[in-house]
């Protein structure tokens, strides 16, 4: 066997996608679909941007992949109505979970608020002297 490296990013991620949604329907589960993007953005009465959130739908599942609101908006809700939203789209998509993982310096405190539970968490990740949580909503 010969690893390839630098291998090719796109292909090697359809042959990997490929073998676990066969692993996936051998075990008698429902093939996992192309995620769903979701990407949503603020911006105030003069068009600058506020804010914004980037997640991603697989099966069941919304996962939060970024989240962020510019220092100068982070008081007036802009994050908790981003939130909102994604939850709501999450519901609309059949998802029964949305995951996010933060840091200690970041938001733990702002996702537990919204209903999020800490299922784990990582000391010195990413690097030393920090914490990383990761966090789940369950929908009803």
């Amino acid at each position: 066997m010969t690893i390839i490296h630098p291998g090719d990013y796109t292909t090697n991620k359809q042959k990997i996608q490929e073998v676990l949604q066969n692993h996936q329907q051998e075990s008698g589960l429902p093939v996992s679909l192309e995620p769903v993007r979701v990407s949503l953005s603020v911006a105030d009465e003069t068009g600058r941007y506020c804010g914004g959130l980037n997640a991603r739908i697989n099966d069941q599942s919304m996962h939060i992949e970024l989240l962020g609101v510019i220092p100068q908006s982070r008081t007036l809700g802009i994050g908790r109505q981003l939130m909102l939203e994604a939850i709501a789209t999450a519901k609309a998509k059949g998802c029964t979970t949305v995951t996010v993982s933060t840091q200690d310096y970041q938001a733990k405190g702002f996702y537990l608020k919204l209903g999020f539970q800490v299922f784990g968490e990582l000391e010195n990740v990413p690097v030393k002297q920090t914490t990383k949580y990761y966090l789940v909503l369950y929908l009803d």
